[in-house]
């Protein structure tokens, strides 16, 4: 199910009365779309205690401080009234600013409104990070400890991992925004704020209490499936005195359709050198999101492979939709705009019509394949991980991610953190982040200031005139 369908079922739930469906669908959701205001807010008209409601709107509020609908819901808690709120989905009269007002008796600390900058106490049984607010400062924001220094690392594993990422990033963009057109991404009623400043991130300690959490049901389980392993050869050069063996994990393509629709995963094990090797492998997991990982790594293995198999195994599989692992989502008419593109042979008037075109026309061949196109995402990525783990007989590993690589990694830790040992994030992408939102504005912040200090240096302003 996308997006769109999940909240359509969550909200149809609310409407027949059935707060304790609606409410499981809607703490499901919040888990995977942290940042979704919509989400929140319905997962707050659902829940049945106070402390759980207010805690929702509050995380409306960190999310965007100006939603009137969450300030007015707090208010509302905060007040004691005859008669419950009304439901999200009723009309209600526009917006009105209303300020808390005290109550008669002093409450715990844990159930005062708060600011929407700051992050509340969660009264679930999860808790994810959240981003701190993103409009100007105007209050005391929330204490950040100062980030721990990052060792040294080879320098020309750095080159190398940045150069990969800088040829994945036009395909990772042009999925994006292909999966956008297919409305496979979210897309709701509320919005934050543009902004021009990146955004910064508060992480927030868990804080005991004396009562227990409020276990959440989990929503839309997973159906029965066997995955399944087939060794193959491999499909690249093999660096000499190392045994790399390869294959394919099939798993199903959607693991709440039919189990029979299955996909191939390429799989790639570089086995350690030692005559003891660890019990716990390093697994490399490739940014864009379209890096290809086995690819990076036979090209890099002297850089990113060779200093891992001295201890223990190194495991390198192309994610869904990537590389080696089939279907691939490939699509000679969107590669064909960009090379025209680049060679500039695009009109700028109609440059945008064009690969509107091109995303289109790739969406309906995928389709017409029987790909369902809304079965690619981080969720199912973290899923087959968790299979590749289990196949190759492995009980825990060391996840190493790189940029969209570490949003994997986090998504893995969340839904299967027993097979997980350590992780290495390289280039953080935080769950909570939409970068697909957000990049515009990054880039835009990050150019300005390149062109603002050129400008001022005389050397740079020199060789580079407006």
């Amino acid at each position: 199910m996308s997006e769109d369908e999940i909240l359509k079922a969550g909200i149809a739930a609310l409407k027949s009365g059935n707060r304790k469906q609606a409410s499981a669908i809607f703490s499901k959701f919040v888990q995977d779309f942290p940042r979704s205001e919509r989400g929140w807010y319905l997962l707050g008209m659902s829940v049945s205690t106070i402390e759980q409601q207010r805690y929702c709107f509050q995380r409306v509020l960190a999310i965007n401080p100006k939603n009137q609908d969450a300030k007015k819901q707090i208010a509302l808690l905060s007040t004691p009234k005859a008669d419950p709120p009304p439901p999200a989905w009723a009309t209600q009269p526009p917006p009105v600013r209303i300020e808390p007002q005290p109550v008669s008796k002093p409450i715990p600390a844990s159930q005062q409104p708060v600011q929407p900058i700051s992050q509340p106490v969660s009264p679930f049984i999860y808790e994810e990070v959240e981003a701190a607010d993103e409009s100007p400062p105007r209050q005391k924001t929330a204490e950040k400890k100062p980030p721990a220094k990052k060792k040294k690392s080879d320098q020309t594993l750095v080159y190398g991992i940045a150069a990969s990422l800088v040829i994945v990033c036009v395909f990772a963009l042009g999925t994006i925004y292909l999966l956008s057109t297919l409305d496979i991404l979210p897309s709701f009623g509320f919005g934050t704020p543009p902004t021009q400043k990146p955004p910064s991130f508060v992480v927030s300690v868990p804080t005991a209490t004396s009562a227990a959490p409020t276990p959440i049901p989990t929503a839309l389980p997973t159906v029965v499936y066997m995955p399944r392993y087939e060794e193959a050869p491999c499909q690249f050069d093999t660096p000499n005195n190392v045994r790399v063996t390869c294959g394919y994990a099939i798993v199903p393509e959607d693991r709440t359709g039919d189990p029979n629709r299955t996909i191939r995963l390429a799989v790639a094990i570089f086995h350690s050198t030692s005559p003891n090797p660890a019990p716990d492998p390093v697994v490399f997991l490739q940014g864009g999101p379209g890096g290809q990982a086995i690819e990076l790594s036979a090209a890099a293995y002297s850089v990113l492979v060779e200093p891992f198999i001295s201890e223990r195994d190194y495991i390198a599989f192309d994610q869904r939709g990537t590389g080696l692992s089939e279907p691939a989502l490939d699509c000679d008419e969107l590669d064909k705009v960009y090379r025209q593109d680049i060679y500039g042979t695009i009109d700028a008037s109609a440059r945008e019509l064009v690969y509107q075109n091109a995303f289109l026309s790739c969406a309906g061949l995928l389709q017409s394949k029987g790909i369902n196109l809304k079965a690619y995402h981080t969720v199912e990525n973290a899923a087959d991980l968790k299979d590749i783990v289990n196949l190759l007989g492995y009980q825990k590993v060391n996840l190493y991610g790189a940029s969209y690589g570490t949003r994997l990694a986090l998504v893995t830790m969340r839904n299967h953190p027993e097979i997980v040992r350590t992780s290495i994030l390289d280039s953080v992408m935080p769950v909570e982040v939409n970068w697909v939102n957000e990049f515009p504005g990054v880039i835009n912040y990050t150019l300005s200031n390149l062109f603002a200090s050129c400008k001022v240096d005389p050397g740079c302003n020199t060789a580079y005139p407006d």
